[in-house]
């Protein structure tokens, strides 16, 4: 009976570890579903997408054999599930996207104001080369854009608003005849007489007098 004793100890500690393989691996299992949880509100279906799916499909695997009652292969296969969810979920974020491309700022020219002599609509000889001036700056930086350029006429106040309005208009055309013999698209300058109306000096001397009689330019996108 003695000898049969060790016998008996073997036999209970053996059936005692298979009693241990067989029990369900319920805490493994959901550890696993929770790391991947953990990993997609994390980010990790936007940051590293092919690395949660790998999780997921790990995880599937886990509980099919879980289901089977394969519960050593659902303990080993719990453990690769966590690392993979751990991977997923260390995934950075991708990169912002590149901002949208700067469209081309044009500023419009700086074109000074052309002057006239009294009753006068035509160019000046000393207004020439400011004619010129303008008319580069105007065709190169701006209407070659498929902007538009507002000629503005202006008289002093001397006579009547009729007549100053009609001869604001005609230094207008003037300098509108100047610019489209420049080349610059007349389909592209628009005119516009103001007369007396807007003085730039309020004086009534020859030299506000001077001042206000000219035509400045007004530009529009």
């Amino acid at each position: 009976m003695r000898k049969l004793a060790p016998l008996f100890v073997a036999v209970a500690v053996m059936l005692l570890a298979v009693g241990c393989g067989k029990e369900p691996p319920d805490a493994e299992l959901a550890a696993a579903k929770a790391a991947v949880a953990d990993a997609e509100a994390a980010g990790a279906g936007v940051n590293c997408p092919e690395k949660l799916k790998a999780a997921e499909d790990k995880l599937a695997e886990a509980e099919a054999e879980y289901a089977a009652e394969e519960y050593d292969e659902v303990r080993i296969t719990a453990a690769e599930v966590i690392k993979l969810a751990e991977i997923a979920k260390a995934c950075p974020p991708p990169p912002p996207p590149p901002p949208p491309p700067t469209p081309d700022v044009v500023m419009p020219p700086s074109a000074a104001p052309i002057y006239f002599d009294t009753d006068k609509y035509n160019i000046r000889e000393g207004m020439q080369a400011r004619a010129k001036d303008n008319a580069e700056k105007i065709k190169s930086g701006w209407t070659s854009k498929g902007n538009s350029v507002i000629i503005e006429g202006h008289c002093d106040e001397r006579g009547s608003e009729e007549y100053n309005l009609a001869l604001g208009d005609r230094r207008a055309k003037t300098v509108k005849n100047y610019l489209t013999a420049y080349g610059i698209d007349g389909k592209q300058i628009f005119t516009k007489s103001f007369g007396e109306s807007q003085p730039v000096d309020m004086g009534h001397n020859e030299v506000a007098w001077a001042k206000n009689r000219r035509v400045e330019f007004k530009f529009k996108k």
